[in-house]
């Protein structure tokens, strides 16, 4: 769907997850929306069924620019401004880029100026009666392009599809930039920004997704900090994902240990260091709540996020996220409970193939991994 006026705009429905496809017709992009006409707009109300705008700009860019005919067409305006460090006119909107990586290190300013705010969209979101809805800033790739992506890692959509969806409409970028200069807010200043500006490629929101992932242990984690919990991720992928279709295989192993459940979850529950006790894994570590592991005998690297953990109920959940395995949807739990005996481990998982044809293979595979882990596990705790 193109609507005249509106450059960068798209429905990021159908994107991939780790349990689904997030919906189509419920959360869009797009840059500003003040250039588009009467009918135009019109079209967008009635083709998607926004209900809001989620708007990035500056206030003073809002009150400036404005939304073209959506105040008249009776679509909610949810401002959730972001933070631009040292723009050059208290006026403006042009803040210069970082000379060294423009892009990344744009991003990246975003969240040391003003993380809660950029966080904050996920409560919007959230919001009664704000879905469907349009996010937007001005050219729809910076402020918009952070805001999308930390929202679909959250709520888990691929890393490679994220990365994707961003480098989406090169041309519409070019043709953003180009009209700053007529726009009240930007005019000449605009010609201060680099030549990157000007484009979106794929890397720029990997490295910057990474990161993250490095300085603040990853999104999750990020939202957490700033008061977006487990239970708000949790309706946020309600209302986005779509489960995919189809009953995902379940894979189920136990084992009594003669030892106290506490004696147990101190290694067990120790998410950091699964290497310990799981032959199949040689190294791991964690960062946040993101688990790195190595397969052995070169069997490759994977990364999981732990999504729940609580060392009160000796339990903790994850999500397969990328590595060798041929997954759409992995999510396991991992607990220690009270037995007659010492402790009982309960080790289950629910998954998807790439493939439905290789899921038997792989429910073999990863039973074998559980059960010899769950042996070392008690040989490990018994032997203290």
């Amino acid at each position: 769907m193109t609507y005249s006026g509106l450059l960068g705009f798209r429905d990021v429905g159908g994107l991939r997850a780790t349990d689904g496809r997030v919906r189509n017709g419920v959360l869009y992009r797009s840059g500003t929306p003040q250039f588009l006409s009467v009918d135009a707009a019109q079209a967008l109300v009635a083709d998607t069924g926004i209900r809001s705008t989620i708007d990035l700009r500056l206030p003073h860019e809002i009150e400036r620019e404005g939304r073209g005919p959506l105040d008249e067409l009776g679509v909610r305006l949810v401002p959730n401004s972001f933070t631009l460090r040292a723009r050059v006119a208290e006026d403006s909107a042009v803040a210069p880029m970082p000379e060294d990586d423009p892009l990344v290190g744009t991003y990246l300013g975003y969240l040391a100026e003003d993380a809660r705010g950029v966080v904050a969209l996920v409560s919007r979101l959230l919001e009664p009666e704000v879905l469907p809805a349009l996010v937007h800033c001005t050219v729809g790739k910076d402020r918009t392009g952070v805001a999308v992506a930390l929202v679909l890692d959250a709520i888990g959509v691929r890393r490679e599809d994220i990365v994707a969806d961003y480098a989406t409409n090169p041309d519409d970028v070019v043709a953003s930039m180009t009209r700053l200069r007529e726009m009240a807010s930007y005019g000449a200043a605009a010609d201060i920004y680099p030549p990157q500006a000007w484009t979106a490629p794929p890397d720029v929101m990997e490295r910057f997704l990474n990161e993250v992932d490095r300085r603040y242990g990853g999104v999750l984690a990020l939202l957490g900090a700033h008061g977006v919990g487990p239970e708000e991720v949790r309706r946020l992928k309600d209302l986005l994902i779509e489960r995919t279709e189809g009953k995902p295989m379940q894979v189920n192993e136990s084992r009594v240990i003669s030892a106290t459940p506490a004696a147990v979850w101190a290694i067990g529950g120790d998410t950091a260091n699964v290497s310990t006790w799981v032959p199949a894994i040689e190294k791991s570590y964690q960062e946040g709540d993101l688990r790195y592991a190595t397969f052995a005998d070169n069997g490759g690297d994977a990364t999981e996020r732990i999504v729940e953990h609580s060392d009160d109920q000796r339990r903790y959940v994850y999500e397969y996220l990328s590595g060798p395995l041929p997954l759409r949807l992995y999510r396991s739990e991992f607990a220690v409970n009270e037995h007659a005996d010492g402790s009982e481990v309960v080790w289950g998982a629910e998954f998807q193939a790439e493939a439905p044809e290789a899921e038997p293979a792989l429910a073999e595979a990863i039973s074998q991994i559980y059960s010899s882990a769950l042996e070392e596990l008690a040989r490990l705790v018994e032997a203290r």
